[in-house]
């Protein structure tokens, strides 16, 4: 099966000249734990995970929880640095390093290097351009559904 079969064409997807505030909401709104980051003729630059959003908005979050530092002092640091955040650019935040796959690979590819890249979504990319995402939830929904010919799922 391939991945044009089972991918999402509605990617969520933002460009690169976006801020913090706006790539919060559309994070939130999508429910997806990354973003697809395009220029403005729609190529792929790279993504942005929620996680990077968090680690800019708290930089030291983990690192003060994994210390037992006082929740309360997090959470200030973040009031005292909210304002500045509200327009801080997301392009120091790209991943521009992201693995990708193209729509005419195999479902099960996708699979195995989500499983050892420990990769929740990737994006699709035809001729330099973002054309959908697939994702963990999809694959196994393409894999369960799909019939076999001669017990192989091509």
């Amino acid at each position: 099966m391939k991945i044009r079969e089972a991918m999402n064409k509605k990617a969520a997807y933002i460009e690169e000249d976006v801020n913090l505030k706006n790539a919060a909401k559309l994070i939130n709104f999508s429910r997806a734990s990354e973003l697809i980051v395009v220029d403005k003729e729609h190529h792929f630059i790279g993504t942005l995970p929620e996680t990077a959003l968090i680690d800019a908005m708290i930089p030291d979050a983990s690192q003060g929880i994994q210390e037992d530092d006082n929740m309360q002092n997090l959470i200030q640091r973040f009031l005292e640095r909210k304002n500045d955040l509200i327009n801080y650019p997301i392009t120091e935040l790209i991943n521009k390093n992201a693995i990708t796959i193209h729509p005419d690979d195999n479902v099960i590819s996708a699979a195995r290097i989500m499983v050892e890249k420990q990769i929740r979504l990737l994006p699709v990319i035809e001729s330099g351009k973002v054309i959908g995402t697939i994702s963990r939830a999809e694959i196994c929904w393409a894999l369960m559904c799909h019939e076999t010919t001669h017990g192989n799922i091509e």
